[in-house]
């Protein structure tokens, strides 16, 4: 593949990812009544993650990826997770053929109503939800506190 075709595609790939950011933005704002904000210069700047709140500092870490072929086990391995630091959790949301769907830790769902799969990746005990079911998490988080 020549250089500037790989240009492209990276460019192409960006702007899908930027995309998609402020598209779960404007959805968790919906649904959490909460104000959320894509990180500036997503992935290469000193704020962890790839959307935060401005309303209220979760202690966790979102990272979006919008590609049908994601490998779990590498996003919960690459460099750039917070997994070393004991104050953040790292919440994966990303794109299932149209759906949005959540990844988080397993200790984080106590309520036994909400849908959800159980699965183990890597040495975490990890969680599927829902992003609908994900905000509802959310906000009984933001009660508590």
């Amino acid at each position: 593949m020549e250089t500037s075709e790989r240009s492209k595609m990276g460019k192409r790939n960006r702007r899908k990812g930027g995309d998609y950011e402020r598209k779960i933005s404007k959805k968790l704002a919906k649904l959490t009544s909460f104000r959320w904000s894509r990180v500036p210069y997503s992935g290469a700047s000193y704020i962890p993650g790839d959307v935060i709140s401005l309303d209220f500092a979760f202690p966790f870490v979102f990272e979006l990826k919008n590609r049908e072929d994601i490998d779990m086990g590498k996003v919960f391995r690459a460099p750039y997770t917070l997994r070393d630091l004991v104050s953040y959790e790292q919440i994966l949301i990303f794109n299932n053929y149209g759906q949005d769907l959540v990844l988080l830790p397993s200790k984080m769902v106590s309520n036994p109503e909400l849908p959800y799969a159980k699965l183990q990746l890597v040495d975490i005990e990890c969680t599927l939800i829902t992003l609908e079911n994900f905000a509802k998490i959310l906000m009984e988080i933001k009660n508590e506190k």
